[in-house]
C-alpha cells in the first residue's frame, strides 16, 4: 500500500462518499499502468476538486512528474 497522506486520503474518501479500497491506493509505476479503478477515481475526483485528484495521482504514482500528472487530470476535468 501507498504512503497517502492521512489528511488527504480523508478528503478523498469524502469527495467520494466512500473508503478507497486497497486496489485503489496500490502503487503504479506509471501513469499506463493505473488500473481502472484508479482512473475511476481520478475522474471523480477531477470533476469536483483537481487539487484532490492531483493529491491522489502523487500518492499511486509517486515517480510521475506534476506536470504529467496534471495534464493527465484535465482530460477528466
Amino acid at each position: 500500500m501507498t504512503q497517502i497522506n492521512n489528511d488527504h486520503r480523508r478528503q478523498i474518501e469524502h469527495m467520494l462518499g466512500r473508503a478507497l479500497g486497497p486496489s485503489e491506493l496500490k502503487p503504479v509505476s506509471s501513469i499506463s499502468d493505473l488500473s481502472a479503478e484508479q482512473v475511476a477515481v481520478v475522474k471523480a475526483l477531477a470533476q469536483v476538486q483537481l487539487v484532490s485528484a492531483l493529491d491522489y495521482m502523487r500518492a499511486v504514482v509517486p515517480s510521475a512528474l506534476t506536470t504529467t500528472l496534471t495534464k493527465f487530470i484535465s482530460t477528466y476535468a
